[in-house]
């Protein structure tokens, strides 16, 4: 990635309580793409926080002092890694974003959640798109000459991610 960068990043305070984010950044294009178009590129992401709570898929389970009361989900501070595949249809002024074949980099596993989908997400003229809230929810740009770079951040299915990809 030459225009932008991303990040995600997770913890604990010293109360063990978790806190995850994401992230992303760079030189922004300022416009909706002309025509249609496909970005790939990569996804990294880590387990939504929610207070106390460490929320993977559809299950919660309690965090007490940094530890898992479920040894089995992944862990709050496991990376996660994927696929990113976006795909904007001018005619329509949407992009739709696939993240797919997610491991878990710390297990060296798949992880529970393989994919994380999103469509028909609106792109403003600026070249912002979002969609959604609270816990279901992406937000990116496009960055660079000619729209050379998408990257952005999302939340779904207890994943809090990031994630850049080059125009193809």
């Amino acid at each position: 990635m030459d225009e932008s960068s991303f990040a995600v990043e997770t913890g604990a305070n010293t109360r063990g309580v978790g806190s995850s984010g994401a992230g992303a950044l760079g030189d922004l294009t300022g416009s909706a793409p002309a025509a249609d178009a496909t970005w790939r590129g990569l996804m990294v992401g880590t387990g939504a926080q929610d207070g106390n709570n460490l929320l993977q898929g559809n299950e919660a389970c309690a965090v007490f002092a940094g530890r898992s009361c479920a040894p089995d989900l992944p862990q709050r501070d496991n990376l996660l890694q994927g696929d990113a595949t976006l795909t904007f249809t001018a005619a329509d002024n949407q992009i739709d974003a696939t993240f797919s074949d997610i491991k878990n980099l710390d297990r060296n596993t798949a992880h529970s959640v393989t994919e994380v989908r999103f469509r028909d997400v609106p792109v403003r003229n600026n070249g912002r798109y979002r969609q959604g809230a609270g816990a279901d929810k992406i937000e990116g740009a496009f960055y660079g000459t000619g729209h050379a770079e998408t990257a952005g951040v999302f939340e779904q299915q207890g994943i809090v991610g990031a994630y850049g990809a080059k125009k193809q």
